[in-house]
Formats: C-alpha cells, sequence, structure tokens
C-alpha cells in the first residue's frame, strides 16, 4: 500500500547535535530496502541520510554523501556518482540482499547505480542504533559535522526484502510512500534530537 507522508524533518545546520536516533527493534536481515524522500542544496558536506551501527561495525548499514551517495554494508563500501543535492526534492532507494550480494541504488524511480558481491552471506545484524541525518563511528554517536544532514527529509521506510523495480518506480512519484514492516515513517517523529524541526512536506 502507498501513503503520502504528513510530515518531514527540517535539519537546518551544520553540526553534530540535530539528529533522529531508535535504538531498539532493529532485527536481524538478509536483505533490506531503504525508501526516502529528500532535498538539500548543501554542495560542501557529505550530508548522511541514514547511519545503522552494531557494536563492533558503525556502518553495519549506511546511506551517506548526497554528492556522490554510497552505501555501507558490513563495513564494507560501494560508491557512486549519483548525487541529489540541487535543491530538488528526490526519491531515494537502496536496496541490498545476501544471497550474491547485490545492491541498487534508485534515484527518482530509476536504478541509477548497481552492483554484486557486496557482503555475500552476511546478516546485517539487529539490536543496534538507527541514526537519521548523522554518520555513526560509535553506536549512537561519534557523529562528524561534514557528515551531518542539512535539508529535508521525509517518507523513511525500511523493509526486510529488496522491493521491486516498478515498486520503487510508483512510489517516486507524487511524493507517495510505502510502508516498511521494519520501521514506517511515523516510527521517528518521537525520536527527534537536537534543533530538528518537523514541519509539513513541501513535495
Amino acid at each position: 500500500s502507498y501513503t503520502v507522508a504528513d510530515y518531514a524533518f527540517e535539519f537546518s545546520r551544520k553540526g553534530t547535535s540535530d539528529h533522529i536516533i531508535i535504538t531498539s527493534s532493529m532485527p536481524s536481515l538478509t536483505a533490506v530496502a531503504v525508501c526516502l524522500w529528500m532535498k538539500t542544496a548543501d554542495t560542501d558536506n557529505e550530508g548522511t541520510q541514514l547511519s545503522y551501527a552494531v557494536p563492533g561495525t558503525h556502518n553495519e548499514l549506511t546511506l551517506w554523501n548526497y554528492k556522490k551517495l554510497g552505501l555501507s554494508v558490513g563495513g564494507r563500501r560501494s560508491s557512486s556518482s549519483v548525487s541529489a543535492n540541487d535543491g530538488k526534492w528526490h526519491h531515494i532507494c537502496v536496496t541490498w540482499e545476501n544471497n550474491a550480494g547485490s545492491w541498487k541504488l534508485f534515484k527518482d524511480g530509476s536504478v541509477a547505480a548497481s552492483g554484486t558481491s557486496l557482503k555475500t552471506g552476511h546478516v546485517i545484524r539487529g539490536g543496534g542504533a538507527l541514526v537519521l541525518g548523522q554518520e555513526q563511528d560509535s553506536v549512537g554517536g561519534s557523529f562528524q559535522s561534514f557528515q551531518s544532514f542539512i535539508g529535508e527529509m521525509t517518507g523513511v521506510n525500511i523493509w526486510n526484502h529488496v522491493i521491486l523495480d516498478q515498486e520503487i518506480a510508483r512510489m517516486s512519484q507524487s511524493c507517495l510512500t510505502g510502508v516498511g514492516n521494519v520501521f514506517q515513517w511515523h516510527d521517528f517523529k518521537a525520536h527527534v534530537k537536537g534543533s530538528v524541526k518537523i514541519i509539513k512536506p513541501s513535495c
């Protein structure tokens, strides 16, 4: 099912205090999909959309650097030349599964980058800290300001399986979001830290 996000987060400043953090209820994952809407005009920083850390691996699952979007799984990085920092709203999704270590990065409903052999056989460990807007270098912290997200974000959803390309294309129309079965957008609202503002989405 699809829905329209009823609020957005506004991150208005560079720094290490503004973020959203959930420290419970992440399950172990053999596959994952993360989708979100974002808008930034920041050309200076490597802004981080999502960071999930467990003890021993602070990049267990990370989507970062809106100048050149990258995905990390189990501490291993894959990077791309895909940017999303032109001041417009963009729908961004990443999917990964551990059979072949195959991953895809979607921008505005289309596959913009993909690969295989990214942590084949890895299981993303449960029970860690999930953060929006900062990149963890330890569980729940050790943020660096150049990796802080500056802009607006809405409709973050996380699934425990890969989503079909056509579903992602559908979600990328008119600010729609799916409903994640691991975390869905309304789960994040109660976990704001710092001066993140809750606003009406402008997409």
